[in-house]
This record gives structure tokens, sequence and C-alpha cells, in this order.
């Protein structure tokens, strides 16, 4: 990333973490923007049908060249750095972004991009975003994350900043999860105390 200059990104940015619910999240907000006039870079895993889904534009699927175009730039200066098949596609998600960015003079443009696993070690993690979400607080990928509620929050609780806002929409968020907010300076709104629902 650095040796691309990925970032900063040219754009703000919302991580959405969690255990479920961030792929329907991403959506939800995507339409939001876009009906507000939003140039919106969209970013989901894991893909369902074909690999361009990993990136929207304004809703329609980035394009294989857009893709091979991003491939290309990162294996011209890895070198022997070893990339996971994740990190290489969060390269180019972010390259792709960049790039748009670059060449387009939109005024009004966001990146929503979705944590894979967890969120501390996760490759988007290295975004800083003006908005962290985390959807829910469960059990998954126990043997990375740890085996209990409180643990995992710890982990995925990695993608909120220093006083930038973030949001929990976990019915019972671990306290694991508030004490990180709270020690680490973090705004976080959350179910009961903060925010209300409505059940349609």
């Amino acid at each position: 990333a650095d040796q691309l200059s990925l970032l900063p990104l040219p754009c703000p940015a919302i991580l959405v973490g969690g255990t479920n619910g961030k792929g329907t999240t991403v959506t939800c907000l995507e339409q939001c923007y876009l009906s507000q006039g939003y140039r919106v870079f969209a970013s989901i895993s894991p893909t369902l049908l074909n690999y361009n889904e990993r990136l929207r534009i304004n809703g329609t699927e980035a394009t294989d060249e857009l893709f091979c175009a991003a491939f290309t730039a990162i294996e011209a200066v890895r070198g022997t750095t070893p990339l996971t098949f994740f990190e290489f596609s969060v390269l180019a998600v972010l390259w792709i972004i960049k790039k748009i960015c670059a060449e387009n003079n939109f005024e009004k443009t966001v990146a929503l991009l979705e944590i894979g696993l967890g969120g501390r070690l996760d490759a988007f993690n290295i975004v800083n975003p003006v908005l962290s979400i985390i959807t829910s607080i469960d059990l998954d990928h126990e043997a990375i994350l740890g085996s209990t509620r409180e643990a995992i929050a710890v982990e995925k609780a990695g993608i909120l900043r220093a006083h930038r806002p973030a949001v929990c929409g976990d019915f019972n968020p671990p306290h694991t999860l508030i004490d990180y907010a709270r020690t680490h300076h973090v705004p976080l709104l959350y179910l009961k105390p903060h925010l209300e629902y409505v059940n349609a």
C-alpha cells in the first residue's frame, strides 16, 4: 500500500465489521448515499457469483479490466512480499478507488468497506475510517478470534479509532467492546442507551 501510495484514501471511508449483517449494512448504506447523489465505492466479501462483486462503483461491479490493471500494479511492486488472497483483493480495491478518484472530480464520494474477518488484523484495517460500524458480535472463527463473545469483541473493536464515531448494532454488546471504546476515546453509539429500532 505504501509503495503504491494508496493511503490515505482520496475519499472518506466507513469500515463495517461484525459477525452477521455486514453485507446488508454496506448495501443499505450504499443505497442511502446513492440516493443523495454520492459516488459510492462498496466492497463486500465473500462473493457469491464472481470476483467482480468485491467492488461496486455506483452500484455496478468493477470491470475485469480494472481488476487486472490493479493486479498488475500490485504484482509490479510487491517483490518477495507474500500476500494472501484477501490482502491482494483489498489492495486491488484500494488501487481502483484511488485511480477512479484521480480521474474524476466528484465532490461527494464515499467508500464502504466490509471487514472480512475480525477487525484488528483485517487487511482493510489499514484504512483510517471516518466511521466504524460493528453490526453484531457472536462466536465465529473461534480458532483465530477467541472462544468467547468478550474476546471476539476486542478483535472486532480493532477497527475503532480514537475520536472517530462508531456504531454497534448488537442488542447486548459485550462489556469488553464498551470498555475498549471508553479507554480508546471512541464515541460509541449502541442500542438501548443511544439508539432505538422499530421492528416492522
